[in-house]
């Protein structure tokens, strides 16, 4: 299965090396591409892994720690509140994923129904190969 995971906090190559090396570091997970100029993460994982989605969010989280962390102690040394900045980028990161799903692309389709045919398309190519190759 693949998950895209929008990380608030991962702008520059560093903290994407970072996100990266933490979501590769789950059990299950096959491929990782972190991308700092989308703020995202493209994760290729088996998703008969017990509890896998949740330890890739995690591994995602962590990997923006740093990046989180200087952000909340600039709040306090200016003396501000850091939880409704903790509660934005957990909205923020929700909103994206849910703004993916639910965007319909020119073609009429949404991300889910994309996958499904672009996966029913390689599944018919396969087959076909497979018949031509018994038969001769």
């Amino acid at each position: 299965m693949q998950k895209k995971i929008y990380v608030a906090g991962m702008f520059d190559p560093d903290t994407a090396g970072k996100v990266d090396a933490a979501v590769r570091a789950v059990a299950g997970v096959s491929n990782v591409v972190a991308n700092p100029d989308k703020s995202q993460v493209l994760v290729d994982f088996d998703e008969g892994t017990a509890g896998i989605e949740n330890a890739i969010n995690t591994g995602a989280a962590a990997g923006i720690t740093f990046s989180k962390d200087v952000s909340l102690d600039v709040l306090r040394a200016a003396g501000l509140e850091v939880a409704p900045m903790v509660r934005a980028m957990n909205f923020q990161r929700q909103r994206a994923v849910a703004a993916c799903n639910a965007r319909i692309y020119l073609d009429g389709l949404t991300i889910s129904d994309r996958i499904w045919r672009i996966s029913q398309e390689a599944r018919d190519s396969m087959k076909a190969i497979v018949q031509v190759g018994v038969g001769e």
